[in-house]
């Protein structure tokens, strides 16, 4: 019987530089200048446009004209403005479930922005795309400690460039 040489991953580099390392059921950030900003125990990947289905991108097209040169700056936006209410939710029964780790992921996961410019739109959802669970080339880290005191609250990362992998 062969052995298969199984690989866990340990981190993620990003475009800027920033450094995260896996530890225990947490996600360590350490920015481009050394410094530890902070855990996480929320970690999803939101994909790059070209990843998109081609209805996620006709419907970014038509109800805000985002393309594949202003999707970043999007992404962005949406996670930092508090005109929008952006969270990671499992939908169960017909409804959204917001989730607190990473561990809650047992199936399919999406990144949900609720909100708009003005009050009118508060529970429109403005953004919904299928998360992954596992860092991949090209996508974007988003993170949320819900159980610490820690400098971010939710955190959106640069591209990811590398990954970190040792074999278990």
């Amino acid at each position: 019987m062969k052995s298969k040489n199984l690989e866990k991953i340990t981190g993620f580099e990003t475009e800027k530089g920033s450094k995260y390392t896996y530890q225990n059921d947490m996600v360590i950030r350490k920015r481009y200048d050394g410094i530890v900003v902070d855990n996480f125990d929320l970690n999803v990947f939101i994909p790059p446009y070209n990843k998109l289905d081609k209805s996620t991108q006709s419907k970014l097209k038509a109800l805000h004209n985002i393309d594949e040169n202003s999707y970043e700056d999007f992404i962005s936006g949406i996670v930092y403005n508090p005109k929008y209410l952006s969270h990671v939710y499992l939908f169960e029964d017909n409804n959204l479930k917001k989730i607190n780790n990473t561990q809650e992921i047992k199936g399919k996961a999406y990144f949900v922005s609720r909100g708009g410019p003005d009050k009118h739109f508060k529970n429109n959802i403005a953004f919904l795309v299928e998360v992954a669970k596992e860092p991949e080339i090209g996508y974007f880290p988003y993170q949320e400690n819900n159980t610490n005191k820690g400098y971010y609250v939710y955190h959106l990362g640069d591209k990811i460039s590398s990954i970190d992998k040792a074999r278990v």
